[in-house]
């Protein structure tokens, strides 16, 4: 009876066998369901994205509101002046971020989760926080540049007469806003054909790629030097970007709507959500 209970018990655990069994199952379902918790996560962060640019489209409208509706401007000149000047590309309250901030009130607004553009960093000969060679508020230090701007509605750059005190663009004067991009994920503060689709390129701009080509037939440059554009990876969200246009809604918007199209077809179809 002895050895019959001895044997019992040193048959109740699990043999090498089925314990591999076991362990090659839980790989399995574990490779199977990561992938899926990726694109849940993303969705969320996809989800955040909309939300912060369906805030900014409400406070450019409300400000347009409060303005004899007119839209926001940044005019600054191209030059290197102190940011005491008015007109300089280092007064931070000339940045968008600063004028909507009063309607807004939540900073986090400006950073997409899904960014990979390298953060707003404080510039110690300037005294502020910059992106590039323009200055920034300070509660834009230490975010990614998210988003960019339709520079016809920005002209973030100005040297025709009036400078910076050059009219704002009403309501009015815009035909078919609910077409017309306003700011949209991008890793510039200024959107074009090229760092629209692809917000999370990881260079300057698409443009310079050494593929181009693939995606741009008009403008094939063989000599750029550029990473190779990779659509699954440089897209913010799911091959495509989040964008919010003239009238305050946001949708998100395919790359394939600004690539892949027949030679000297780009520039036009992006001026389509251009002006």
């Amino acid at each position: 009876m002895r050895s019959a209970i001895r044997k019992d018990e040193r048959r109740s655990g699990f043999t090498l066998i089925e314990l591999l069994v076991v362990i090659a199952v839980i790989i399995i379902i574990a490779a199977l369901l990561f992938p899926v918790f990726a694109q849940a996560r993303e969705k969320a962060r996809q989800a955040r994205c909309i939300s912060n640019l369906r805030q900014i489209g409400m406070a450019v409208m409300m400000y347009a509101q409060d303005c004899d509706e007119t839209y926001p401007r940044d005019l600054s000149h191209c030059s290197d002046g102190p940011t005491t000047d008015p007109c300089s590309q280092w007064n931070p309250s000339r940045r968008l971020e600063a004028v909507l901030m009063p309607y807004i009130r939540n900073t986090e607004v400006f950073a997409c989760p899904s960014a990979t553009t390298p953060p707003v960093t404080w510039d110690k000969q300037h005294g502020v926080c910059r992106w590039d060679t323009w200055g920034y508020p300070d509660f834009m230090c230490g975010k990614p540049l998210s988003y960019g701007w339709n520079q016809l509605l920005v002209q973030l750059c100005v040297d025709a007469p009036g400078g910076c005190t050059a009219p704002p663009i009403t309501l009015a004067m815009v035909e078919f806003s609910a077409s017309k991009l306003m700011v949209a994920d991008s890793r510039e503060y200024l959107l074009d054909q090229f760092v629209l689709p692809f917000a999370n390129y990881p260079d300057r701009s698409p443009f310079f790629a050494r593929n181009v080509g693939t995606f741009y037939p008009e403008f094939s440059q063989s000599h750029w030097t550029g990473p190779d554009v990779i659509p699954a990876v440089h897209t913010r969200h799911h091959a495509g970007e989040n964008a919010a246009f003239l009238d305050g809604h946001v949708k998100w918007l395919s790359y394939h709507q600004f690539t892949d199209l027949p030679a000297n077809d780009t520039v036009e179809k992006w001026f389509v959500y251009w002006r």
